[in-house]
């Protein structure tokens, strides 16, 4: 990769790329990231043929005070659209704080729900976000009998981690999308609408890629045509890491992303998500549901990206954190430093996905 350089600034007011001694000769490549991965840093990616970034509409690492609860204006970029009841937490994914988002107490049934309004009606859009339940603790269902289980009841709706749809009453018009539900007894997750079903049953029952007690990180791409979103085919792709294993991957190109039978006049497009909505009833105990490293970004080329990874392939790498990007031009990209769940004592890779999904461009950091 002759010619190319990614190079990471460690203090706020750097303004002094640290490049090597190569970069005099005019050959950028060897290095990679220079400097230590520091949360908060900064990172400076040059090359050529990034093409077109994405719109990042929000990022909240979730760093907040524990037992207080979330303001709109607690993400790094973006803010919600209202305060909500949901509060920090200790454990959180990069050892600070987290989100608890459904604690079976208060109303209703023990789920404290925040939401984002985007600025534009959307018709593509990349969501990833990771959540822990913790050991020891209920699902969020009357029916779960003891912790640590699914509800061991069929056609049991009793999670909604991100629920997109047209107006605050969208999901009663055909015209949502939920990522991910768990939509039935015994572990069956999906990528569901009230009026289309994309995927049913995601990894089968009781899928790998979920543990209970680790941070599963979840992503989805949505992606209609442009010109005709409720009537030829789009784009879903879905991907689940669990820290243990390499990515799970699914995903469908044989349906269009909107229904065209939607109910009243909204048009084929979403305006906002609620997230946390949807537990199965009063808990029969204590529930502890956490949600952390919160990322959307919408219209095009939302699927380009920055993220570290644990491994050279990123296909391989069993942790991945998004650093979501301030500035993305065809040469250059400065992006926020994120952590997520990776052991900084070893071997750290920079991805770069283009808006495409697939293209990607890697260094080693150093």
């Amino acid at each position: 990769m002759a010619g190319t350089e990614i190079n990471l600034n460690w203090t706020a007011n750097s303004t002094s790329p640290l490049y090597d001694q190569s970069y005099q000769s005019g050959d950028r490549s060897p290095l990679g990231v220079v400097g230590p991965i520091i949360k908060g840093s900064t990172i400076n990616i040059y090359d050529s043929g990034f093409g077109g970034g994405p719109t990042v509409d929000l990022y909240d690492g979730m760093e907040g005070v524990v037992s207080q609860t979330l303001n709109t204006t607690n993400p790094l970029i973006g803010a919600y659209e209202s305060n909500s009841t949901a509060y920090f937490q200790s454990g959180g994914r990069d050892g600070g704080t987290c989100l608890r988002t459904i604690d079976g107490t208060g109303y209703p049934n023990g789920q404290h729900q925040f939401n984002s309004v985007f600025n534009s009606d959307v018709t593509e859009i990349f969501i990833s976000y990771a959540y822990k339940h913790k050991a020891g603790t209920y699902w969020p269902s009357q029916y779960a009998s003891t912790t640590d289980i699914f509800p061991d009841i069929q056609n049991n709706s009793s999670l909604k981690q991100a629920w997109l749809m047209y107006g605050d009453g969208g999901h009663n018009k055909y015209n949502d999308l939920v990522f991910m539900s768990h939509m039935s007894g015994g572990g069956i997750f999906g990528l569901v609408g009230n009026d289309q079903n994309v995927l049913e049953a995601v990894g089968g029952a009781a899928p790998p890629w979920f543990v209970f007690d680790n941070w599963i990180r979840e992503t989805l791409w949505a992606k209609a045509d442009k010109d005709n979103p409720d009537t030829a085919n789009g784009e879903f792709y879905l991907q689940f890491m669990n820290g243990n294993d390499s990515e799970y991957v699914y995903g469908r190109t044989d349906m269009p992303v909107f229904d065209s039978d939607r109910q009243g006049s909204e048009p084929a497009a979403w305006d906002r998500v609620k997230f946390a909505q949807g537990a199965g009833g009063p808990a029969i105990g204590t529930v502890n549901h956490a949600m952390d490293d919160v990322y959307i970004a919408i219209g095009e080329n939302a699927a380009a990206r920055v993220e570290l990874g644990n491994n050279a392939t990123y296909g391989s790498c069993t942790e991945l954190v998004i650093c979501p990007s301030t500035v993305w031009t065809d040469t250059q990209i400065t992006a926020a430093v994120e952590i997520g769940a990776l052991n900084l004592g070893s071997d750290v890779w920079c991805h770069v996905t283009l808006a495409d999904n697939s293209t990607r461009k890697t260094w080693k950091v150093l």
